[in-house]
């Protein structure tokens, strides 16, 4: 997989003060501060700023200084300057994701443990139980018969190395004949050390 990955400056502000010279030429009102925000992106899309750096052109000789080369009198004009450039939002759009990202994801990971847990109460004829068999394995059950205080399925004798493979295994020619029957507080016990990944309902 390739990643496009990168800084990229954008222009915030500029000013040309009359009253200060350029550091080679010393021409006197020629020289331009310049403000600008860098940012990374991550195929082209803004992650995160950088900071704010101030650099100065000579339009006389072209002459371009960063701050550190400044002689001390640019310093008033670089205070205003910058109380005049601020970060734009937008650069912070990889950041917003993130965030969007990691809320929606425990959302989703909360409404399927509830969800669940409330499907492990109310069994149906036809559940399909996601789980973990060992480390990087994982299978189906399938429910054929409920009781009381537990469930009968049927054991699917495929296995898979990635859970989003399950929904290729859940065929009928994939389950065998033997029924099993485990309690409902054993899977109980599963969802808790996360062995029961997910149950998929006919209905939903």
């Amino acid at each position: 997989m390739i990643f496009i990955f990168g800084t990229k400056p954008v222009l915030l502000n500029e000013i040309t003060p009359k009253s200060i010279k350029c550091n080679f030429c010393e021409s006197q009102g020629t020289v331009t501060l310049i403000s600008r925000s860098s940012h990374t992106h991550l195929y082209y899309i803004p992650m995160f700023p950088l900071g704010i750096k101030i650099s100065a052109y000579c339009h006389d000789c072209t002459y371009e200084a960063n701050q550190n080369e400044f002689p001390q009198n640019y310093y008033s004009h670089i205070d205003l300057l910058k109380n005049d450039s601020k970060t734009p939002f937008w650069q912070f759009t990889g950041v917003a994701i993130i965030i969007i990202a990691i809320i929606l994801g425990i959302g989703r990971s909360r409404y399927v443990e509830n969800r669940d847990a409330a499907y492990i109460a109310t069994p149906a004829i036809g559940d399909v139980y996601h789980y973990k068999t060992g480390y990087s394995q994982y299978s189906t059950m399938k429910v054929v018969s409920i009781n009381y205080d537990s469930i009968f399925y049927i054991h699917n004798d495929m296995e898979a190395d990635r859970y989003n493979m399950l929904s290729e295994l859940n065929v009928e020619e994939n389950y065998g004949d033997d029924i099993y029957y485990i309690l409902n507080s054993e899977l109980d016990s599963m969802q808790n050390a996360n062995t029961l990944i997910d149950i998929i309902r006919a209905e939903d």
